[in-house]
């Protein structure tokens, strides 16, 4: 299980409450391939991509309310492009049929990874500045 403790919240009750959804939606797509349910991945990280989607113009938009320096919004804009990116080639691989069990866990471990790296890295970076 992939839990959302004290150490993610970045003390922005909205981002918090998205990350939050992040977990829970990574928790969905991780159960699907532990129980081998490559059928049900692309409905769950399509998903997942459209919450993370959602939840990045939130964060720009929120960040940008809050004043925070233009050229580090546009540095985090341009992680956010580079995560969905990949998500949407991951995405791609599962719709071309091309989806292995290996390829999944592969997708779980990226998942997991951005995260808990962009969220205790990037994003607190972003508060700490403001």
């Amino acid at each position: 299980m992939f839990e959302f403790t004290s150490e993610y919240r970045l003390g922005i009750r909205l981002l918090d409450e998205q990350h939050k959804e992040l977990f829970r939606l990574a928790n969905v797509l991780f159960d699907i391939v532990e129980c081998n349910r490559l059928d049900m991945i692309e409905v769950s990280i399509m998903s997942f991509i459209e919450y993370t989607r959602y939840h990045f113009v939130s964060e720009e938009r929120i960040y940008s309310e809050m004043n925070m320096a233009l050229h580090d919004i546009e540095e985090h804009k341009v992680i956010h492009q580079n995560i969905l990116g990949q998500l949407e080639s991951y995405h791609e691989q599962v719709r071309s049929q091309n989806l292995t069990n290996d390829l999944a866990v592969e997708l779980c471990a990226f998942v997991r990874k951005w995260i808990e790296q962009h969220t205790l890295g990037d994003d607190f970076k972003m508060v700490q500045n403001m």
